[in-house]
């Protein structure tokens, strides 16, 4: 009698609809699943057993003479390249795109070793376009506002319908210099809002041509072309291009600078695969959005997927949020750690934007952590005081610990008096614990 007591008491315990309503996600999780897995019926098309056959001698019907095998549903020409060897990302755009976001193999250390045969990632997602230097230049005497929420959306309408960038020589490598020395005919004023946007988004001037890669900028009174694809080339800084020099629409930029990347390819839709497949025989390796922040790191420098101010990175951030979110919803109450979801989110943090020093200017750190790791988002304190923000972290095999990017509050910091000395700490959003982080260095962008 005892039992059956103790069972009856277990009932009155168990509330069903508070039970219910925090496994209420994760019920309809379960029923979408079950929804989008449950086979169709298909009796509507059901034949009589005299031709059940799996041939089609019976069917009347005209059959064409070209049969297209694969449809070309896919914005980046080498998705099926990238799909079989990484785990893609859907960007969060009203276009159908995704990027390859890490790669199905466990092992990281081959980047660390292959870092003087040089990588290659093909970032026509981001869009670009191009015009004539002569109409730039008087655009920028006129005054011009760059959209960069277009971005994907303009190009990817028109990328396979419009004209390409055509005749202007084969294998022609020019340099991608400072903007103040290839406009040296303008004002400063003009030279200013040119430096603005370039932090943007990626410009290369010709001596006839300028090319946008990652905005698609408009104007009432400028034709601007968009391009098919761009490849950047990171970390191999003199390598020979003769390869491609059968292929018409190869265009190959180099980048004197002291940044990651050292060459940009744009080339033509047709020819994008053929190109990336003689990259990839010539020793170079492709890589994913996630093995380039530890390029990155291994080289202590920001790329173009660390401004906060762009719109990629806000597309990406939502994206690769959106599962996150998702999943720490379908997580019933008492089992999950309860966190503010909008920490998530760091272009939204209106404390990192508060620059009364360096306005439209954001403070970036490279910091190691002194023993452990430290996530996404996590949280930079200076004693009690909440400084900064991480954007991302890895282990860096060069330096044997933990290395990151963090953006810290300018109202707080005061980068001309940095004390690099004081002791720093990290905590991550879901854990208590407080990691030791030393600070190395700080970058204004």
């Amino acid at each position: 009698m005892s039992n059956l007591e103790n069972k009856e008491s277990m009932h009155n315990d168990i509330n069903t609809i508070d039970f219910i309503e925090a496994r209420a996600k994760e019920i309809q999780h379960i029923e979408s699943s079950i929804n989008k897995s449950s086979k169709k019926t298909m009796l509507f098309q059901r034949l009589p057993f005299y031709k059940r056959r799996r041939n089609r001698n019976y069917d009347k019907r005209m059959s064409r003479k070209f049969t297209y095998r694969k449809k070309d549903r896919h914005f980046l020409r080498t998705h099926t390249f990238y799909s079989k060897r990484f785990f893609m990302l859907k960007l969060d755009t009203s276009e159908d795109i995704s990027v390859p976001f890490k790669r199905r193999l466990k092992s990281n250390k081959y980047i660390y070793k292959s870092q003087d045969r040089g990588f290659v990632f093909d970032e026509s997602f981001r869009g670009g376009c191009f015009c004539d230097k002569n109409d730039f230049v008087r655009m920028l005497e006129l005054g011009m506002s760059v959209n960069e929420s277009s971005l994907l959306q303009t190009v990817t309408a028109s990328t396979s319908k419009s004209s390409k960038p055509s005749n202007m020589g084969i294998l022609s490598t020019m340099t991608k210099a400072p903007i103040q020395q290839l406009f040296n005919h303008i004002d400063l004023s003009i030279h200013d809002r040119v430096q603005s946007i370039s932090n943007l988004f990626d410009i290369i001037v010709t001596a006839s041509t300028v090319f946008f890669v990652g905005v698609y900028p408009e104007h009432p009174s400028l034709h601007f072309s968009p391009l098919d694809c761009v490849f950047s080339i990171m970390k191999n800084e003199n390598h020979d291009f003769s390869y491609l020099k059968n292929l018409k629409s190869v265009k190959v930029f180099k980048n004197n600078s002291n940044s990651l990347e050292t060459y940009k390819i744009i080339c033509d839709r047709s020819e994008a695969m053929p190109i990336y497949e003689k990259l990839i025989n010539n020793s170079i390796i492709p890589v994913c959005l996630e093995e380039i922040n530890r390029i990155a790191i291994e080289n202590d420098q920001i790329t173009v997927y660390d401004n906060l101010n762009s719109e990629i990175f806000k597309i990406i951030e939502r994206s690769k949020n959106k599962e996150i979110i998702e999943k720490y919803n379908r997580t019933p109450p008492s089992k999950r750690q309860s966190y503010d979801l909008d920490f998530l989110f760091l272009s939204q943090d209106s404390e990192i934007y508060r620059n009364l020093n360096h306005p439209g200017k954001i403070i970036y750190c490279v910091f190691s952590v002194v023993k452990g790791s430290v996530h996404r988002c996590a949280q930079l304190f200076c004693g009690e005081e909440c400084i900064g923000r991480v954007v991302r972290s890895e282990y860096k095999f060069s330096s044997g610990c933990c290395y990151g990017l963090g953006v810290l509050y300018s109202w707080k910091c005061d980068t001309e008096k940095f004390n690099f000395e004081e002791k720093f700490t990290c905590k991550n959003l879901s854990q208590k614990n407080f990691y030791e982080v030393s600070i190395k260095k700080i970058m204004l962008c």
